[in-house]
């Protein structure tokens, strides 16, 4: 269950009410529940599964939509529930995908997410049947980083499939659904989680549940990619273990094989290695040889970044809030510039800019700034005051140049948050207690001198905010 499109895709010709009526109890009252979020109205069921389902919701205003997954409270433990949101909390990365917030009622939670309009990865291995080496190669690259973030935060998927991989409207690839997840050396409420033929050997074994699981997760999926078939069969559950705790690792016997580096085979090799113990993690297979070939190339545009980074870390936190609220709702197209000066900056693929990232980053430009100074920095743009940037303070520094707030953009920007369409908005919109005293005062300066409640902005004053 993600948040992307699958079979489950209504005729879009049917009259709205007479769509309402096929629809089931549940997602009625599901509806119901979300006339709350403001301006959005239900589109269609994207899909559903055993805890919930999960449903497109668009403004009617800019048409931004977004994916809410509704998880039954009954049927899902709460300590699962919470681990669930606690996990997409934390995960920030270009190839998860984006979680805005979550509301909940008296049955359901919903986590509101952004929405991934293309296909699944699934949907393309079904349609393609084998991918060449270049593509599998710029698909692997995708999903190592996003999981190398995840076991960096010590964060396991435990679910990664085909099916829980998104396609953007940018075709960049995005993991999703996070129900499973768990933090390393938690404790598990399962004996097996995940999915036939993609759950490591270990987990059936002994239910041993560690990063590894996910790195053999990820090797199923690249031998998805060259072959079209799995390295491990079997018709039902038990048939399957049987043959997986057999197994003793690729092959690459057969035709099919020729064409493939001995890189790549050697790669596969060491993801599907029996022994958790050994096999290989996210941040070396990113340095393997067979992503080494060919080098990326690293964008033009970084120095002009890091000045938008520079101006980002001495803006107030009024301003730094309206961009975060922002930056959930930007669609892929528009960020996918800034997307790749991050990656280009990540040269640990952690999913996070180090000190020494930005040093090193520098010294290749030719300037040399002291170590202290840039830890000063990236304090001050870290919201919690860490040494490092993340992704969203990355692009929220990013997105504040006058050059992507245009008048156009900030109007579209102002619709969306003017909930009420009264041509303010709400000053709790913008998470008021985290800013400052002086931030308070000016709003309250600007709001009271324009004869207005002291809780609204205007358009004039919510663009004063974000361009000065």
């Amino acid at each position: 269950m993600g948040c992307g499109i699958t079979k489950l895709d209504h005729d879009k010709a049917v009259n709205p009410r007479k769509r309402l009526h096929r629809l089931s109890t549940n997602t009625r009252l599901i509806i119901k529940d979300l006339r709350s979020v403001p301006t959005y109205t239900f589109k269609k069921v994207l899909g559903q599964g055993k805890f919930g389902r999960v449903l497109l919701w668009e403004s009617s205003k800019t048409k931004h939509q977004i994916a809410v997954k509704a998880i039954f409270k009954g049927n899902t433990p709460l300590s699962r529930i919470l681990e669930e949101v606690s996990i997409l909390s934390k995960v920030d990365h270009p190839n998860i995908v984006k979680y805005i917030t979550s509301l909940q009622s008296k049955k359901y939670l919903y986590l509101i997410m952004e929405y991934c309009i293309g296909n699944s990865l699934f949907q393309k291995i079904l349609a393609k049947d084998k991918f060449n080496e270049v593509e599998a190669k710029n698909i692997m690259k995708e999903l190592l980083r996003a999981i190398n973030h995840c076991h960096h935060l010590g964060i396991i998927h435990r679910d990664l499939k085909p099916e829980n991989i998104m396609y953007s409207d940018e075709e960049v690839l995005k993991i999703l659904d996070f129900g499973l997840s768990m933090q390393e050396n938690s404790y598990s409420l399962e004996t097996i989680a995940g999915t036939k033929y993609y759950i490591a050997p270990e987990v059936v074994k002994d239910s041993v549940f560690t990063k590894a699981c996910d790195i053999w997760s990820l090797g199923i999926i690249m031998h998805l990619l060259f072959t079209g078939y799995f390295p491990v069969g079997g018709n039902t559950s038990s048939e399957f273990y049987a043959k997986l705790l057999e197994y003793k690792g690729p092959r690459f016997v057969g035709d099919i094989w020729t064409s493939i580096s001995k890189e790549a085979k050697d790669l596969l090799s060491k993801m599907l290695d029996m022994n958790y113990h050994t096999r290989i993690t996210a941040a070396d297979a990113l340095n393997h040889l067979w992503f080494k070939v060919e080098q990326e190339t690293q964008r033009e545009s970084n120095l002009e970044v890091l000045n938008a980074l520079r101006q980002y870390s001495e803006a107030s936190q009024l301003k730094r809030n309206l961009l975060s609220v922002i930056v959930k709702g930007v669609s892929g197209s528009e960020l996918k510039a800034f997307q790749q000066d991050f990656l280009a900056l990540d040269k640990k693929k952690t999913g996070l800019i180090t000190c020494k990232e930005l040093e090193e980053y520098l010294k290749e430009k030719g300037y040399n700034v002291e170590n202290e100074k840039l830890e000063e920095f990236t304090k001050k743009i870290n919201e919690k005051g860490k040494s490092y940037i993340n992704y969203s303070e990355f692009i929220a520094a990013a997105i504040s140049t006058r050059q992507f707030l245009t008048d156009e953009k900030l109007e579209d920007i102002f619709k969306t948050l003017d909930i009420r369409q009264k041509g303010c908005i709400r000053r709790n919109i913008l998470n008021i207690s985290k800013c400052n005293v002086k931030d308070v005062d000016f709003i309250k300066t600007l709001t009271n001198r324009n004869g207005n409640s002291k809780d609204l902005i205007t358009f004039d004053e919510f663009k004063n905010i974000l361009l000065n």
